[in-house]
């Protein structure tokens, strides 16, 4: 079997193959991933740069407006809060208002980057007054325009991006209020500063982006009957004049948010330019070279792959110093494993240990090795003890599916008588005894073959023809998948066991036929004993009527004693050969146990009274049930109970009578105690209770009794399916009680509960009058018992006795 396992296993394969293998796979796949990998990462970095660029251009293009935002703002409020043109604006009055605001582009020019700033001075209602791009156009009518209407609307300062007065192109303009000098919250006109864009394309350019506005090709007096399709070309300004973004045009729908376009070979940004109701007026934008986008995702490519490629090295790395670890850590450890098994397996040393002193895991797994090779060596060296125990002391055989024997122990040769060169190969049925039916086998049979142990005893025959006896266990044995493949036979030599069998089975049956030979030597002898002992108990009665001496009396009295407690004897003596002998017969019926109780009390009543014992009655509901048994066996029982309640009990002590009930065995039971107050038993006397003859140290008392009562109360309330117990203390009194099954309730006879009271008054009844004479025939083989009838008769008036010694003579 050993040999079969080990060639499945080749010893060329190594733990390193699968570590290997696998760190190779992974570096593999990695490889082949990393091509989908970088392009995942080229298009994720190049919509990042886009955001970024989106981000990046959008935040610059708003802080430029936004810078110039808040110098028109500044131009607007320092030229709105002077009085000047306060006052000339009251009276509409040009010439002081051009004086105020004239070279304002030159003032502008000189001191700051800004050339081409712009002032427009209206009235309330949006007229113009004064421009300083134009000084001889006045009187425009500015109300329509989009920041103008919003300013007049709500009386406050307006700004943004929009057409420039009378100009065809956009221009950032601020719209702030001029308020009256006498009353600060009236609108008095408006001032509007507007800037060109040149120092936005500027500040874009020094950073190598280009920057220009888009506008409709349809001008702001005209109307498209459908705003989503117009198209928008690059802005009329002069500055936008060679703008390398001036041949590209945008449709309307393809700028309506911010977008990054890819057109001619450039990356540009746009941003829409909304008025008050969101419609699209204009489109910034910006342009920046592709080579710098491709160069920002290329530069975040190459970051990836700096992390790409660490993380394949970090992997090479780590599988390497892992290998390096499990090789020295697991491989070498097994090695030396896998070395010492295959010692242990060619010497069979089982106490060889594994030499491996590591904390880990492989040293806590030889650790445990070395204990299970012990246990193993242990266990080994017990079987081994065992099979010599098996072996010198059972026999032991084993045959295949069809019974021919293929294994036998010496204690087989030993007991058969049969060597094993002779056993191995024949039929089991060698040693088969011809007087074994042929049943037993079919059922042998039929019990291994359904995979179950067969047991039982066999007659078998010895080469020498003698007959042995064998106790037999046959056992399937079966393989890992459950399947029968021979027969184990465990046997046991009990010839000697049988042999003794046979002898005590003949004692056993003369030792039956002794038993009833002495019973009905007890029956004949009691017979013969209680004949005259009647005799002596009749004359010693009679002579008490004689006259007699107070001695004469005494003796007597010990006669008459004497000669009842005999016969008291002689009686429990043929009861108990009777229940020896098993001729005892049980008539088992239904007793109510209120008339037990109630016929037994009525015959213990007079002894009770002699001694001043008080009996305590049970009452109707108490006894109200029935008991399946013998009446005159429990009745005898009960009176047994009662007669050793009164006998050993105190003068003027009492007995309690009580029923009570129980479940046990899935039925009723009913239990009858008789509990005194008399001198109790104690522990050790209580193994001894149920003995025959044995008084517990009374024998020498005045009190009457043979010690056989309760051993024969006993053996009756066992025979008729019951059972008899006592619980005694010392000092204190004693309870006996039986218990049977209930097999009715509610329907005994009528019983009175009472208490037997002492009664010492003895009422007389004398009978008056003449009396008829009555005949009676007394028909008696023993001469004494006739004479002592004759004189018995002779003290009665009115009876003639006719005495016959046989039945014929009788009749």
């Amino acid at each position: 079997m050993i040999s079969a396992l080990s060639s499945k296993y080749p010893s060329n394969h190594t733990l390193l193959k699968t570590p290997v293998v696998v760190s190779l796979a992974t570096l593999l796949m990695l490889v082949v991933f990393s091509v989908p990998l970088i392009l995942f990462l080229n298009q994720y970095h190049a919509d990042l740069v886009t955001e970024d660029f989106i981000k990046q251009e959008s935040r610059v293009l708003n802080e430029q407006i936004k810078q110039k935002m808040d110098i028109g703002d500044t131009i607007a409020l320092s030229f709105a809060r002077n009085s000047r043109i306060r006052d000339a604006l009251l009276l509409e009055e040009r010439l002081p208002i051009i004086q105020e605001v004239s070279g304002v582009n030159r003032l502008f020019a000189e001191n700051t980057r800004f050339q081409n700033v712009q002032l427009h001075v209206m009235t309330a209602d949006g007229r113009s007054l004064v421009k300083t791009f134009n000084l001889d156009s006045y009187s425009q009518n500015l109300t329509m325009h989009d920041l103008v209407k919003k300013a007049v609307m709500t009386g406050k300062a307006a700004s943004g991006i929009n057409i420039g007065g009378a100009a065809s192109h956009f221009r950032v303009i601020n719209i702030q209020p001029i308020y009256a000098l006498d009353d600060p919250g009236e609108v008095i006109g408006f001032i509007g500063v507007s800037q060109g864009l040149r120092s936005i394309i500027e500040s874009f350019a020094t950073h190598k982006v280009n920057y220009a506005l888009f506008s409709p090709l349809l001008n702001s007096s005209e109307t498209s009957s459908d705003l989503g399709s117009r198209t928008f070309t690059i802005g009329k300004a002069p500055y936008f004049a060679n703008n390398s973004l001036s041949s590209i045009q945008f449709q309307e729908a393809d700028v309506l948010d911010e977008v990054l376009h890819l057109i001619d070979g450039k990356l540009i940004y746009t941003q829409p330019i909304v008025d008050q109701e969101k419609q699209l007026l204009a489109v910034h934008a910006v342009s920046i070279p592709l080579t710098t986008f491709d160069e920002k995702v290329w530069e975040r490519n190459v970051e990836a792959l700096y992390i790409l490629l660490a993380i394949l090295l970090s992997t090479l790395t780590v599988s390497g110093l892992l290998l390096l670890v499990i090789k020295r850590s697991v491989i070498k450890p097994l090695s030396v494993f896998e070395a010492t098994i295959r010692q242990i397996i060619s010497s069979k040393q089982y106490k060889t240990p594994v030499e491996i002193h590591t904390e880990d895991e492989i040293g806590r797994l030889s650790h445990q090795f070395n204990l299970l090779l012990q246990q193993i060596a242990e266990l080994i060296h017990s079987l081994k003890y065992q099979q010599e125990a098996i072996d010198s002391s059972l026999i032991v055989s084993k045959t295949d599916l069809d019974g021919t024997i293929t294994y036998v122990n010496q204690q087989f040769e030993k007991i058969s008588g049969y060597s094993a060169k002779e056993l191995v190969g024949q039929p089991h049925s060698i040693v088969r005894h011809p007087d074994m039916p042929k049943e037993v086998f079919a059922d042998l049979w039929g019990t291994i073959k359904s995979n179950r142990v067969w047991k039982g005893q066999i007659k078998n025959l010895r080469k020498d023809g003698k007959p042995y006896y064998v106790t037999t266990h046959i056992l399937p044995i079966v393989n890992q998948q459950g399947v029968v493949i021979e027969y184990m036979s465990i046997r046991e030599d009990i010839t000697e066991i049988v042999e003794l069998k046979e002898s005590l089975e003949a004692a056993k049956e003369m030792a039956e036929k002794a038993n009833q030979a002495k019973s009905q030597f007890l029956s004949s002898m009691s017979h013969e004993l209680r004949t005259p002992l009647n005799a002596i108990i009749g004359f010693s009665q009679l002579l008490e009527f004689s006259d007699l001496t107070d001695k004469q009396y005494s003796q007597l009295g010990n006669i008459s004693r004497s000669g009842r407690h005999l016969l008291h004897l002689i009686n429990d003596i043929l009861e108990l050969s009777k229940v020896e002998s098993g001729s005892l017969e049980i008539s088992l019926e239904e007793v109510y146990l209120s008339e037990l109780v109630e016929d037994a009390l009525n015959m213990v009543e007079a002894l009770a009274r002699q001694r001043g014992i008080l009996i305590h009655c049970p009452t109707k509901e108490q006894l109200d049930c029935c008991i399946r048994v013998d009446y005159t066996r429990i009745k005898q029982v009960l009176l047994n109970f009662l007669s050793n309640a009164i006998k050993y009990n105190r003068d003027g002590g009492q007995v309690w009578v009580f029923a009570e009930t129980y479940n046990s065995e899935e039925c009723l039971w009913m239990r009858l105690h008789v509990k005194d107050t008399g001198f109790g038993i104690s522990q050790s006397d209580q193994e001894n209770l149920f003995e025959p003859f044995n008084r517990l140290g009374h024998e020498n008392s005045n009190i009457e009794g043979t010690g056989i009562g309760l051993s024969i109360a006993k053996d009756l309330v066992e025979k008729m399916g019951g059972h008899l117990g006592v619980e005694s203390t010392e000092g204190e009194g004693s309870d006996f009680w039986f218990s049977f099954p209930v097999c009715k309730q509610g329907s005994g006879p009528e019983s009175t509960p009472k208490t037997l009271e002492v009664d010492h008054s003895v009422a007389l009844k004398e009978t008056h009058g003449p009396q008829a004479v009555k005949r009676v025939l007394y028909i008696e083989d023993n001469p004494s018992n006739r004479g002592l009838m004759q004189d018995i008769v002779s003290t009665v008036e009115g009876v003639e006795l006719s005495l016959a010694p046989d039945a014929e003579q009788g009749l």
